[in-house]
């Protein structure tokens, strides 16, 4: 990809170390240890979705420094997920302290380690705001084609084509349809960035941000464990 994302050559090394630790296996009927009419019980789901999500991102992001072929791309395609994710987090987690007074008093009762950890992820979002939400639109649906918005400069794909037009392009066919790669459009879609220059202080903060909020929900299902009956679940180590 001649148009290059700087920062995606290789992984953030915090973002692949961070967690090598022994195993913990907690191991209960859903419905007794997270029953749905707690609020707070549906706020701990929700990180644990969040937290899946990324991990299962980061692996893919780990696994494409092997496949040199189509790496870059792939890491173009999972950094873009993961900023988009952020701003889901971070309002899915502003959103359930605004709406449940159970949950804001669950924030609050959590350690200063914990609380930091959440100031540490919401400040990356808020600092990232004026263009996230615009690109979590362009990432979760893929933009529209409507000629009389293009032609007031206002559609976000037939701008970010405009911007490519001097760059070069490829697409590489082997065997059937489903194995052509349209690596031009990989050249395009950097500028659903929205022009936000992705070097590597920018990847190792989104990193940053999503480490510390996946420290945070462990540590608010640590306090949230602190509150049910421990003959509910077993621990396996």
């Amino acid at each position: 990809m001649r148009r290059s994302v700087q920062g995606l050559a290789n992984v953030p090394q915090s973002a692949r170390t961070r967690y090598r630790a022994r195993i913990v296996r907690y191991t209960f009927q859903i419905g007794d240890v997270f029953p749905a009419n707690d609020a707070v019980a549906r706020f701990v789901t929700g990180l644990g979705m969040i937290v899946n999500d990324w991990h299962r991102s980061m692996k893919f992001m780990n696994d494409s420094l092997e496949a040199p072929a189509d790496g870059e791309g792939v890491r173009m395609m999972l950094f873009r997920q993961q900023v988009a994710y952020l701003h889901e987090a971070a309002k899915f987690v502003a959103d359930a302290r605004h709406h449940n007074a159970d949950v804001e008093s669950f924030v609050a009762s959590l350690d200063a380690a914990a609380r930091s950890q959440l100031d540490t992820a919401m400040a990356t979002a808020a600092e990232l705001d004026p263009w996230l939400e615009g690109h979590r639109n362009v990432t979760f649906h893929y933009p529209k084609v409507v000629q009389a918005a293009h032609e007031h400069d206002d559609e976000e794909l037939g701008t970010a084509l405009a911007a490519a037009a001097s760059e070069e392009g490829t697409i590489t066919a082997e065997g059937p349809a489903g194995a052509v790669r349209f690596e031009f459009a990989d050249v395009v879609a950097l500028g659903l960035l929205g022009g936000l220059a992705v070097d590597a202080p920018l990847v190792e903060k989104v990193a940053e941000a999503r480490l510390a909020l996946g420290e945070f929900a462990y540590a608010c299902f640590r306090a949230y464990l602190g509150t049910v009956d421990p003959a509910l679940y077993k621990i396996e180590q």
